[in-house]
């Protein structure tokens, strides 16, 4: 049958014209077909699986498009320049701390130094303010009923004197009446 009206027979048939397709033309036409659509159908795949990979990727981008995306990435970046710097100053006054505690141990021990040494001078005020009292008590004891021991000393001194006084006196009269009683007989 005609291929073109279906027709078993044609008065005038149409005769093949030079570009007419022969049969090696038909299965060359077949095979670019076949690789035709192989070719699309691993491009439908791979439009596929990157569309899925879009889906996955538009999930984990949680709505965001570019431009807010990359100023979420941009704050991000500044935030990490700010854990960076912070991270430094952090070791800065780790460093600065060991130093202080170092300082801080070492006036532990003058304080403890001071400490015994402020220790030994209490011991040692104290005894002489023991000794100091004994000797107020001597001293008050010394002075009897006067009001300084200078006071006592010149009572002490004037008594002294009336008695050296009182004894040469009664060595003189000692003398005189051994001038007299030689003198009477």
């Amino acid at each position: 049958p005609c291929p073109v009206c279906g027709a078993v027979e044609h008065p005038a048939p149409a005769a093949l014209a030079a570009d007419h397709v022969d049969a090696v033309a038909v299965q060359a036409a077949e095979e670019e077909r076949q690789a035709a659509e192989h070719r699309l159908a691993t491009a439908a795949a791979t439009v596929e699986r990157l569309a899925e990979r879009v889906g996955t990727l538009r999930e984990r981008a949680e709505g965001h498009d570019e431009p807010s995306a990359t100023a979420l990435l941009d704050a991000a970046r500044t935030q990490v320049q700010v854990c960076r710097t912070a991270t430094a100053r952090v070791e800065a006054l780790a460093t600065e701390l060991d130093g202080f505690d170092a300082a801080t141990r070492d006036r532990e021990q003058l304080r403890a130094q001071v400490d015994a040494e402020r220790s030994g001078a209490q011991a040692t005020l104290d005894a002489l303010r023991k000794r100091l009292a004994l000797e107020e008590a001597e001293v008050t004891a010394a002075r009897g009923e006067y009001p300084s021991v200078a006071a006592r000393h010149t009572a002490v001194q004037a008594e002294a004197q009336a008695a050296a006084d009182l004894a040469e006196a009664v060595a003189e009269h000692g003398a005189a009446r051994a001038d007299c009683a030689g003198r009477q007989v």
